[in-house]
């Protein structure tokens, strides 16, 4: 762990000297002639954008992540107004008759192209992957946008009696503007960038923002904010070299497919969700086979009370196909949400009760339910009935008394600022050791089953509660003594309607 901190360190160190060693000649340079610098510094930001555009294109077919696409198609039209306005700017006299209004206009047309390129590069919206159409837009408006410079059309920049004007200066305030939306999109899309590439493409924004604000200040096309504001310019690209072009060509794999871990990271919870099916499926089929098969052999006993069986038997084959359709719900978990509708609690708990009275009858049970005359409605579905009766199956599994005592509580609360219904199943068995209580409620599915099932309904009754917005904890009976009976406590959000 010393070593990796010392290697960052190291390699920061290396980067802020290779800045310095760009930078001393350079400012060297703005002293004796600032033509020659002006030069260098837009040669090197072009040479870095072309290259950008280079690796964005050609890994279009490998990588799913579209910000290094759609960015490095930008930088080529960005590279390409640059070189114009390095070509017309002031003192170069290759375009005869124009006056340092056109670099100007030139240099806020490249501005803004990067800062709103940077905004498309970075929001969350999918261009079907058809880059061609991308590039055949920009350029489109890359030669709409030249041609109202060179004919006159677009807004006046710099007036050489005055300096620079207002629509000059409010568009790089415009400008700082998209740079700050590009630095929150950057910030919230972090997951998709190595935590280097993200930090030094963020220190590239911050640059970029600083040079933006001194080329609000100069009075002349040579004045000490211009010498400043190109500065600023090469630390931006010098940033985005090393974040793009640098890291893009040593290392491709850990630039462009970051987006691996994120599939590999959507594939365990898929996994996972997977097992969740299978578990929530094999519990509670299991639980209604083992009802039939009871009833049947209760009937091949007594050859009597042919209806009775019949019953039975029919209401676990209903509940079956109930249990089957609930599963396939459940697979759209995204939409689960949509699904859920105000369900009647107390007819929820009466109904759990009558299927644990009937289905264990042999036992000697003793229910006392203290619910309102009045019915609470929760936020939930169907499969509310489940999570009741895995509560109450537990609680009669893993109880020794007789008789087996269960109280039901229910009452209306409000819990930071929402309302909840508050259930309690209490209960005089073995009890939960709080030990156990942290553990209880993960899906092992392994350690669910050599258990005989203890955790297993639980973890599903957590999974789904949590569906539900709502939670669930367990207490003892007795504070301060477990071994004398459980309480499950359970929050479900009251629904609204």
């Amino acid at each position: 762990m010393k070593d990796e901190k010392v290697d960052i360190i190291s390699k920061a160190y290396i980067k802020i000297l290779g800045i310095v060693i760009i930078l001393i000649p350079i400012i060297l340079i703005s002293v004796s002639n600032f033509l020659l610098f002006h030069t260098i510094t837009e040669l090197f930001s072009i040479v870095i954008a072309i290259n950008i555009f280079v690796i964005g294109w050609n890994s279009r077919n490998f990588t799913e992540s579209p910000f290094f696409i759609r960015y490095g198609i930008a930088s080529f039209f960005v590279a390409c107004i640059d070189l114009l306005h390095t070509l017309v700017y002031e003192g170069m006299n290759i375009f005869v008759g124009y006056d340092a209004n056109l670099p100007t206009q030139l240099w806020i047309l490249a501005r803004y192209m990067q800062s709103i390129s940077f905004i498309i590069a970075l929001i969350p919206y999918k261009f079907e992957r058809n880059y061609i159409t991308l590039l055949l837009c920009y350029a489109v408006v890359t030669l709409i946008m030249l041609f109202l410079i060179f004919y006159g059309y677009f807004p006046d920049c710099f007036i050489p009696a005055s300096g620079l004007t207002n629509f000059k200066i409010i568009s790089e305030y415009i400008i700082i503007l998209f740079l700050l939306i590009s630095i929150v999109l950057l910030y919230r899309q972090k997951q998709d960038f190595t935590r280097e590439i993200f930090l030094l493409i963020t220190y590239s924004l911050i640059a970029t923002i600083i040079s933006e604000f001194a080329f609000t200040l100069y009075i002349n096309v040579y004045g000490i904010s211009n010498i400043i504001g190109h500065i600023f310019k090469i630390i931006s690209f010098y940033f985005i070299y090393l974040g793009i072009v640098r890291i893009g060509l040593k290392n491709p794999i850990k630039a462009l497919f970051q987006q691996l871990k994120q599939r590999e990271k959507s594939l365990n919870q898929t996994y996972k969700r997977t097992n969740f099916y299978k578990d929530l499926f094999a519990h509670d089929i299991n639980n209604i086979f083992q009802n039939i098969i009871s009833s049947l052999d209760l009937y091949n006993l007594e050859k009597s009370n042919v209806k009775k069986y019949h019953n039975k038997i029919k209401n676990q084959i209903f509940r079956g196909s109930n249990l089957i359709k609930n599963v396939i719900r459940l697979t759209e978990l995204e939409n689960y949400e949509k699904s859920l509708k105000s369900i009647n609690i107390n007819e929820g708990i009466t109904k759990s009760v009558e299927y644990i009275k009937e289905n264990y009858s042999n036992k000697n049970i003793e229910f006392e339910i203290n619910i309102p005359e009045d019915p609470l409605y929760v936020k939930a579905d169907e499969l509310i009935t489940d999570i009741f009766e895995n509560i109450l199956i537990n609680a009669i599994k893993y109880n020794q008394s007789d008789p087996i005592k269960i109280n039901i509580n229910e009452a209306n609360i409000t819990k930071t600022n929402k309302d909840f219904v508050k259930l309690e199943f209490i209960d005089n068995g073995i009890g939960i050791s709080p030990k156990h209580r942290e553990t209880i409620f993960q899906g092992d599915f392994e350690s669910s089953t050599r258990s005989n099932g203890l955790g297993l309904g639980l973890s599903l009754v957590k999974k789904i509660v949590e569906l539900y917005k709502g939670e669930i904890f367990i207490k003892s009976r007795i504070k301060g003594d477990y071994e004398k009976g459980t309480n499950f406590v359970l929050m479900i959000p009251l629904s609204k309607s």
